[in-house]
C-alpha cells in the first residue's frame, strides 16, 4: 500500500493544477516547431514520440506558406507563378524535401511487427543524441545531456537560421523560431521533471514533520519549513494525534491482490 498524504495534496498540490495545465498546453504547442528540427539530429525515436503523421501534416501546412504570402503581396498584379514562388523560395522546399526524407528514415527506425510490443525501450523516448553534440565542453566539463537539450543543439540551430535570415531566406525565420521553440520546450520539460521530484520531496518531509507541527506546536524554522497551516486545532494533545492518523490514507498498489 502506498501513503497519500491528503494534507498536502490538497493544500499545496491543487494550487500547481493551473499552472501544470499551462504547461502542457505550451509543451503541445511548441512540440511540432522542435519535432521539424529533431529529425535531422537525432535518431531510434521511441514509437510515442515519433509521428509520421504529424511530420507529413506540418510540411504541407509549409508547402503553402511562401505561396500564400507571395500571392497575397502580388494580389492585385498577378504576376507570380506558383513555380516561379518555389524557385524564389528553392532553400524551404529543399528542407521541407529533407525533412520527409529523415523523416521516412526515422519512421523505419522504430518500425515494429504489428500487433507486438517493444519492451526494451521506452516509447516516449525522445532520440539518440547526435556524437557532435556529446563532445562539447563547456568551462572543462562535457556537456549534459540536460545542456544539449536546452541549449546546444538550439544554439546549432539558431546559427544556420541566423545565417539564413542575413541571406534573405523565409527558411531562416522558419529556423529561427523553431530554435526558440526548441529551447524553450526542452526546458519546460526538465522543469516538469524537476517539479515532480521537488514535489515527491515535499511530501516527504511534510509526512516527516506533520507531527512535529501540529501536535507539537513546532515552527517551520524547526521544521525543515514546513508548517501545518491554520487554527491551532484542539487542545488535546491525543486528539490532534489522531487527527494527524487520518490525514494520511492509503493507495493499493499494482502489486495489491
Amino acid at each position: 500500500m502506498i501513503k497519500t498524504n491528503l494534507y498536502y495534496k490538497t493544500v499545496f498540490k491543487r494550487k500547481e493544477v493551473a499552472k501544470d495545465v499551462s504547461l502542457i498546453a505550451f509543451l503541445f504547442i511548441v512540440s511540432w516547431p522542435r519535432l521539424l528540427l529533431e529529425v535531422f539530429v537525432r535518431k531510434n525515436f521511441g514509437e510515442r514520440y515519433f509521428s509520421l503523421t504529424t511530420v507529413i501534416f506540418l510540411s504541407i501546412v509549409l508547402f503553402f506558406i511562401p505561396i500564400g504570402i507571395d500571392k497575397a503581396s502580388h494580389f492585385y498584379s498577378g504576376d507570380s507563378s506558383t513555380i516561379s514562388i518555389i524557385f524564389k523560395n528553392i532553400t524551404w522546399y529543399l528542407f521541407l524535401a529533407g525533412l520527409l526524407y529523415v523523416s521516412f528514415k526515422r519512421q523505419k527506425e522504430i518500425a515494429r511487427e504489428t500487433g507486438t510490443f517493444d519492451f526494451a525501450k521506452f516509447s516516449a523516448y525522445d532520440g539518440d543524441i547526435h556524437p557532435m553534440f556529446n563532445n562539447i565542453e563547456i568551462k572543462g566539463k562535457k556537456v549534459t545531456r540536460r545542456q544539449i537539450c536546452i541549449l546546444v543543439e538550439p544554439a546549432f540551430f539558431l546559427a544556420i537560421g541566423i545565417i539564413l535570415a542575413l541571406c534573405v531566406q523565409k527558411l531562416g525565420i522558419l529556423i529561427i523560431f523553431c530554435s526558440l521553440c526548441y529551447a524553450l520546450g526542452y526546458k519546460a520539460d526538465y522543469i516538469r521533471g524537476d517539479h515532480f521530484i521537488l514535489d515527491t520531496i515535499d511530501e516527504m518531509i511534510c509526512n516527516e514533520e506533520m507531527v512535529e507541527s501540529f501536535v507539537h506546536g513546532r515552527g517551520p524554522e524547526e521544521t525543515r519549513g514546513f508548517e501545518m497551516r491554520g487554527n491551532a486545532g484542539p487542545s488535546s494533545e491525543e486528539f490532534r494525534k489522531q487527527i494527524i492518523d487520518n490525514l494520511t490514507d492509503e493507495e493499493p498498489t499494482s502489486e495489491a491482490r
